[in-house]
């Protein structure tokens, strides 16, 4: 019997790994668009704010904040500089800068929960 829960627990959490999972895509893909579009709402960015702190939360390794914030750092640069090119248009300029912003809460979320197991929790 303990086996069955065990395997139970393991798939429930893998489960939920698909769900972070799907709501990462679909995070990046609405702020991309979103972005792309200049399409700006209240509701719309506290969605995206609180789907991107969730999913910084309980789908990434905190382990891998620093490799995935320098990637976040390269993709804010990239942002910047096509900003200077006016070929490339708003559009492409407008998906990057959704996709930042988008970003930004993640890494935000995975650092905070860095320290709290690394630093803090080792306190109580």
């Amino acid at each position: 019997m303990p086996a069955k829960k065990a395997s139970s627990v393991k798939a429930q959490s893998s489960d939920m790994n698909t769900v972070w999972m799907w709501v990462y895509a679909v995070g990046m893909v609405v702020a991309g668009v979103a972005g792309g579009l200049g399409f700006s709402n209240n509701i719309l960015n506290l969605v995206l704010l609180l789907a991107a702190v969730l999913v910084g939360l309980f789908y990434f390794d905190p382990d891998e904040v620093g490799q995935f914030g320098l990637r976040v750092l390269v993709l804010f640069f990239a942002k910047e500089g096509l900003g200077l090119v006016p070929a490339l248009g708003t559009f492409i300029t407008g998906f990057f800068s959704g996709w930042v912003f988008f970003l930004w809460p993640v890494v935000l979320a995975m650092a905070l929960r860095f320290f709290w197991h690394k630093r803090l929790a080792p306190l109580f």
